[in-house]
């Protein structure tokens, strides 16, 4: 190839992708943006999501309106599947869902019909690290009381973080929780907490305490008791459920299961969206976090913003699917509700819990 010939071809490289920068821009003129949230309203997933909803557009070419759609069910499985297999793939839908959702493939979870790393990622607003939260009133004050008696504690579903954090920790250190499955979002599970239907809930990310339970804290209503992560954070003193574990190999396997809540408060949208679009969905919510309006509201609501980029959570989501298959799949093992099989009562539908009352 000559050099004129490319000098020729590298001109119309840049006059196309010129071209599709500006048709991206124009793009969004018109066309509104869905964030699709994997839960119900008035959990710490939609108060990100409106948060990011009502700055995001300001920061995308052609200010685009932005509208949250709460789209709950299986505790983030059905908005996954969606937005995956249904929803277009042209930048007008992006989504959140429960991170633990985002490694069930891992785990054989046949409802799942996606392939993570496929996803178009955007970034993860937060790091998310969750505690065991109890009821003030509920008589359990630590690990080491749900070792020796049973304790009803709450869940949205078999893939929400207090589901699987709670059977984990019955298998692995000897808790004796019971599931309440059924309840939807954290308001719903903060009430039936301060009503005594439950005791706790095993698995709540610090932040959305902070921002949707503060009040509930300060009275006295509920409480920490335990970080459910593979360190202490935020300089709140409390024992790590790791350290119940008495050998090697239950805290290796607490620490990988515990290891996504890294991925925090992630956002993306379905695989091949143009790169054109995506270019100005990740520049947009980079834009968002570090905008003055968006940190002095998010500051107003008590949620943290520890922003990391799309290249951080592919990396992240990356290196768990990397997770020797051993210990994968005593990770499943760990998972399962063995005495459910042996009582037939680990798990208890809400509608039971709500009867006896």
């Amino acid at each position: 190839m000559t050099t004129r010939t490319m000098s020729a071809v590298l001109g119309v490289i840049a006059i196309t992708a010129v071209a599709q920068g500006a048709a991206a821009a124009d793009f969004y003129k018109d066309k509104p943006i869905t964030i699709v949230v994997g839960s119900a309203a008035g959990g710490g997933y939609d108060a990100y999501s409106r948060l990011l909803a009502r700055h995001l557009g300001d920061h995308i070419p052609g200010g685009p309106t932005v509208i949250v759609q709460n789209m709950d069910g299986a505790s983030g499985v059905r908005a996954a599947n969606h937005v995956y297999n249904v929803a277009p793939r042209d930048g007008t839908v992006i989504a959140t869902v429960q991170r633990a959702t985002l490694i069930e493939p891992l785990f054989g979870n046949d409802k799942i019909k996606i392939d993570v790393r496929k996803f178009s990622w955007l970034g993860s607003l937060t790091t998310e690290w969750s505690a065991a939260i109890v009821g003030g009133q509920s008589g359990l004050n630590d690990l080491a009381d749900a070792q020796k008696k049973e304790f009803p504690v709450s869940a949205s579903g078999a893939t929400s973080d207090a589901y699987i954090y709670a059977a984990v920790l019955n298998n692995l250190i000897g808790t004796k929780f019971k599931i309440v499955n059924g309840y939807q979002g954290s308001q719903e599970q903060t009430l039936a907490m301060q009503r005594g239907e439950v005791a706790g809930r095993i698995g709540w990310a610090w932040g959305a305490v902070k921002s949707t339970g503060a009040d509930a804290v300060a009275r006295g209503n509920i409480k920490p008791i335990a970080w459910l992560a593979t360190e202490k954070k935020y300089g709140l003193d409390l024992p790590l459920a790791r350290d119940y574990a008495t050998t090697d190999e239950a805290r290796q396997i607490l620490d990988f299961i515990f290891a996504p809540q890294e991925i925090g408060r992630p956002y993306f949208g379905p695989p091949e969206i143009p790169a054109p679009q995506l270019a100005l969905l990740r520049k947009g919510v980079a834009d968002s976090v570090v905008d003055p309006a968006f940190l002095a509201e998010a500051d107003k609501q008590k949620l943290d913003i520890d922003f990391v980029d799309a290249q951080g959570i592919s990396a992240l989501i990356d290196k768990l699917y990397a997770t020797p298959q051993a210990i994968v799949a005593k990770s499943i093992a760990a998972r399962e509700l063995k005495d459910k099989a042996k009582s037939g009562d680990a798990e208890t539908p809400k509608s039971q819990a709500l009867n006896r009352r």
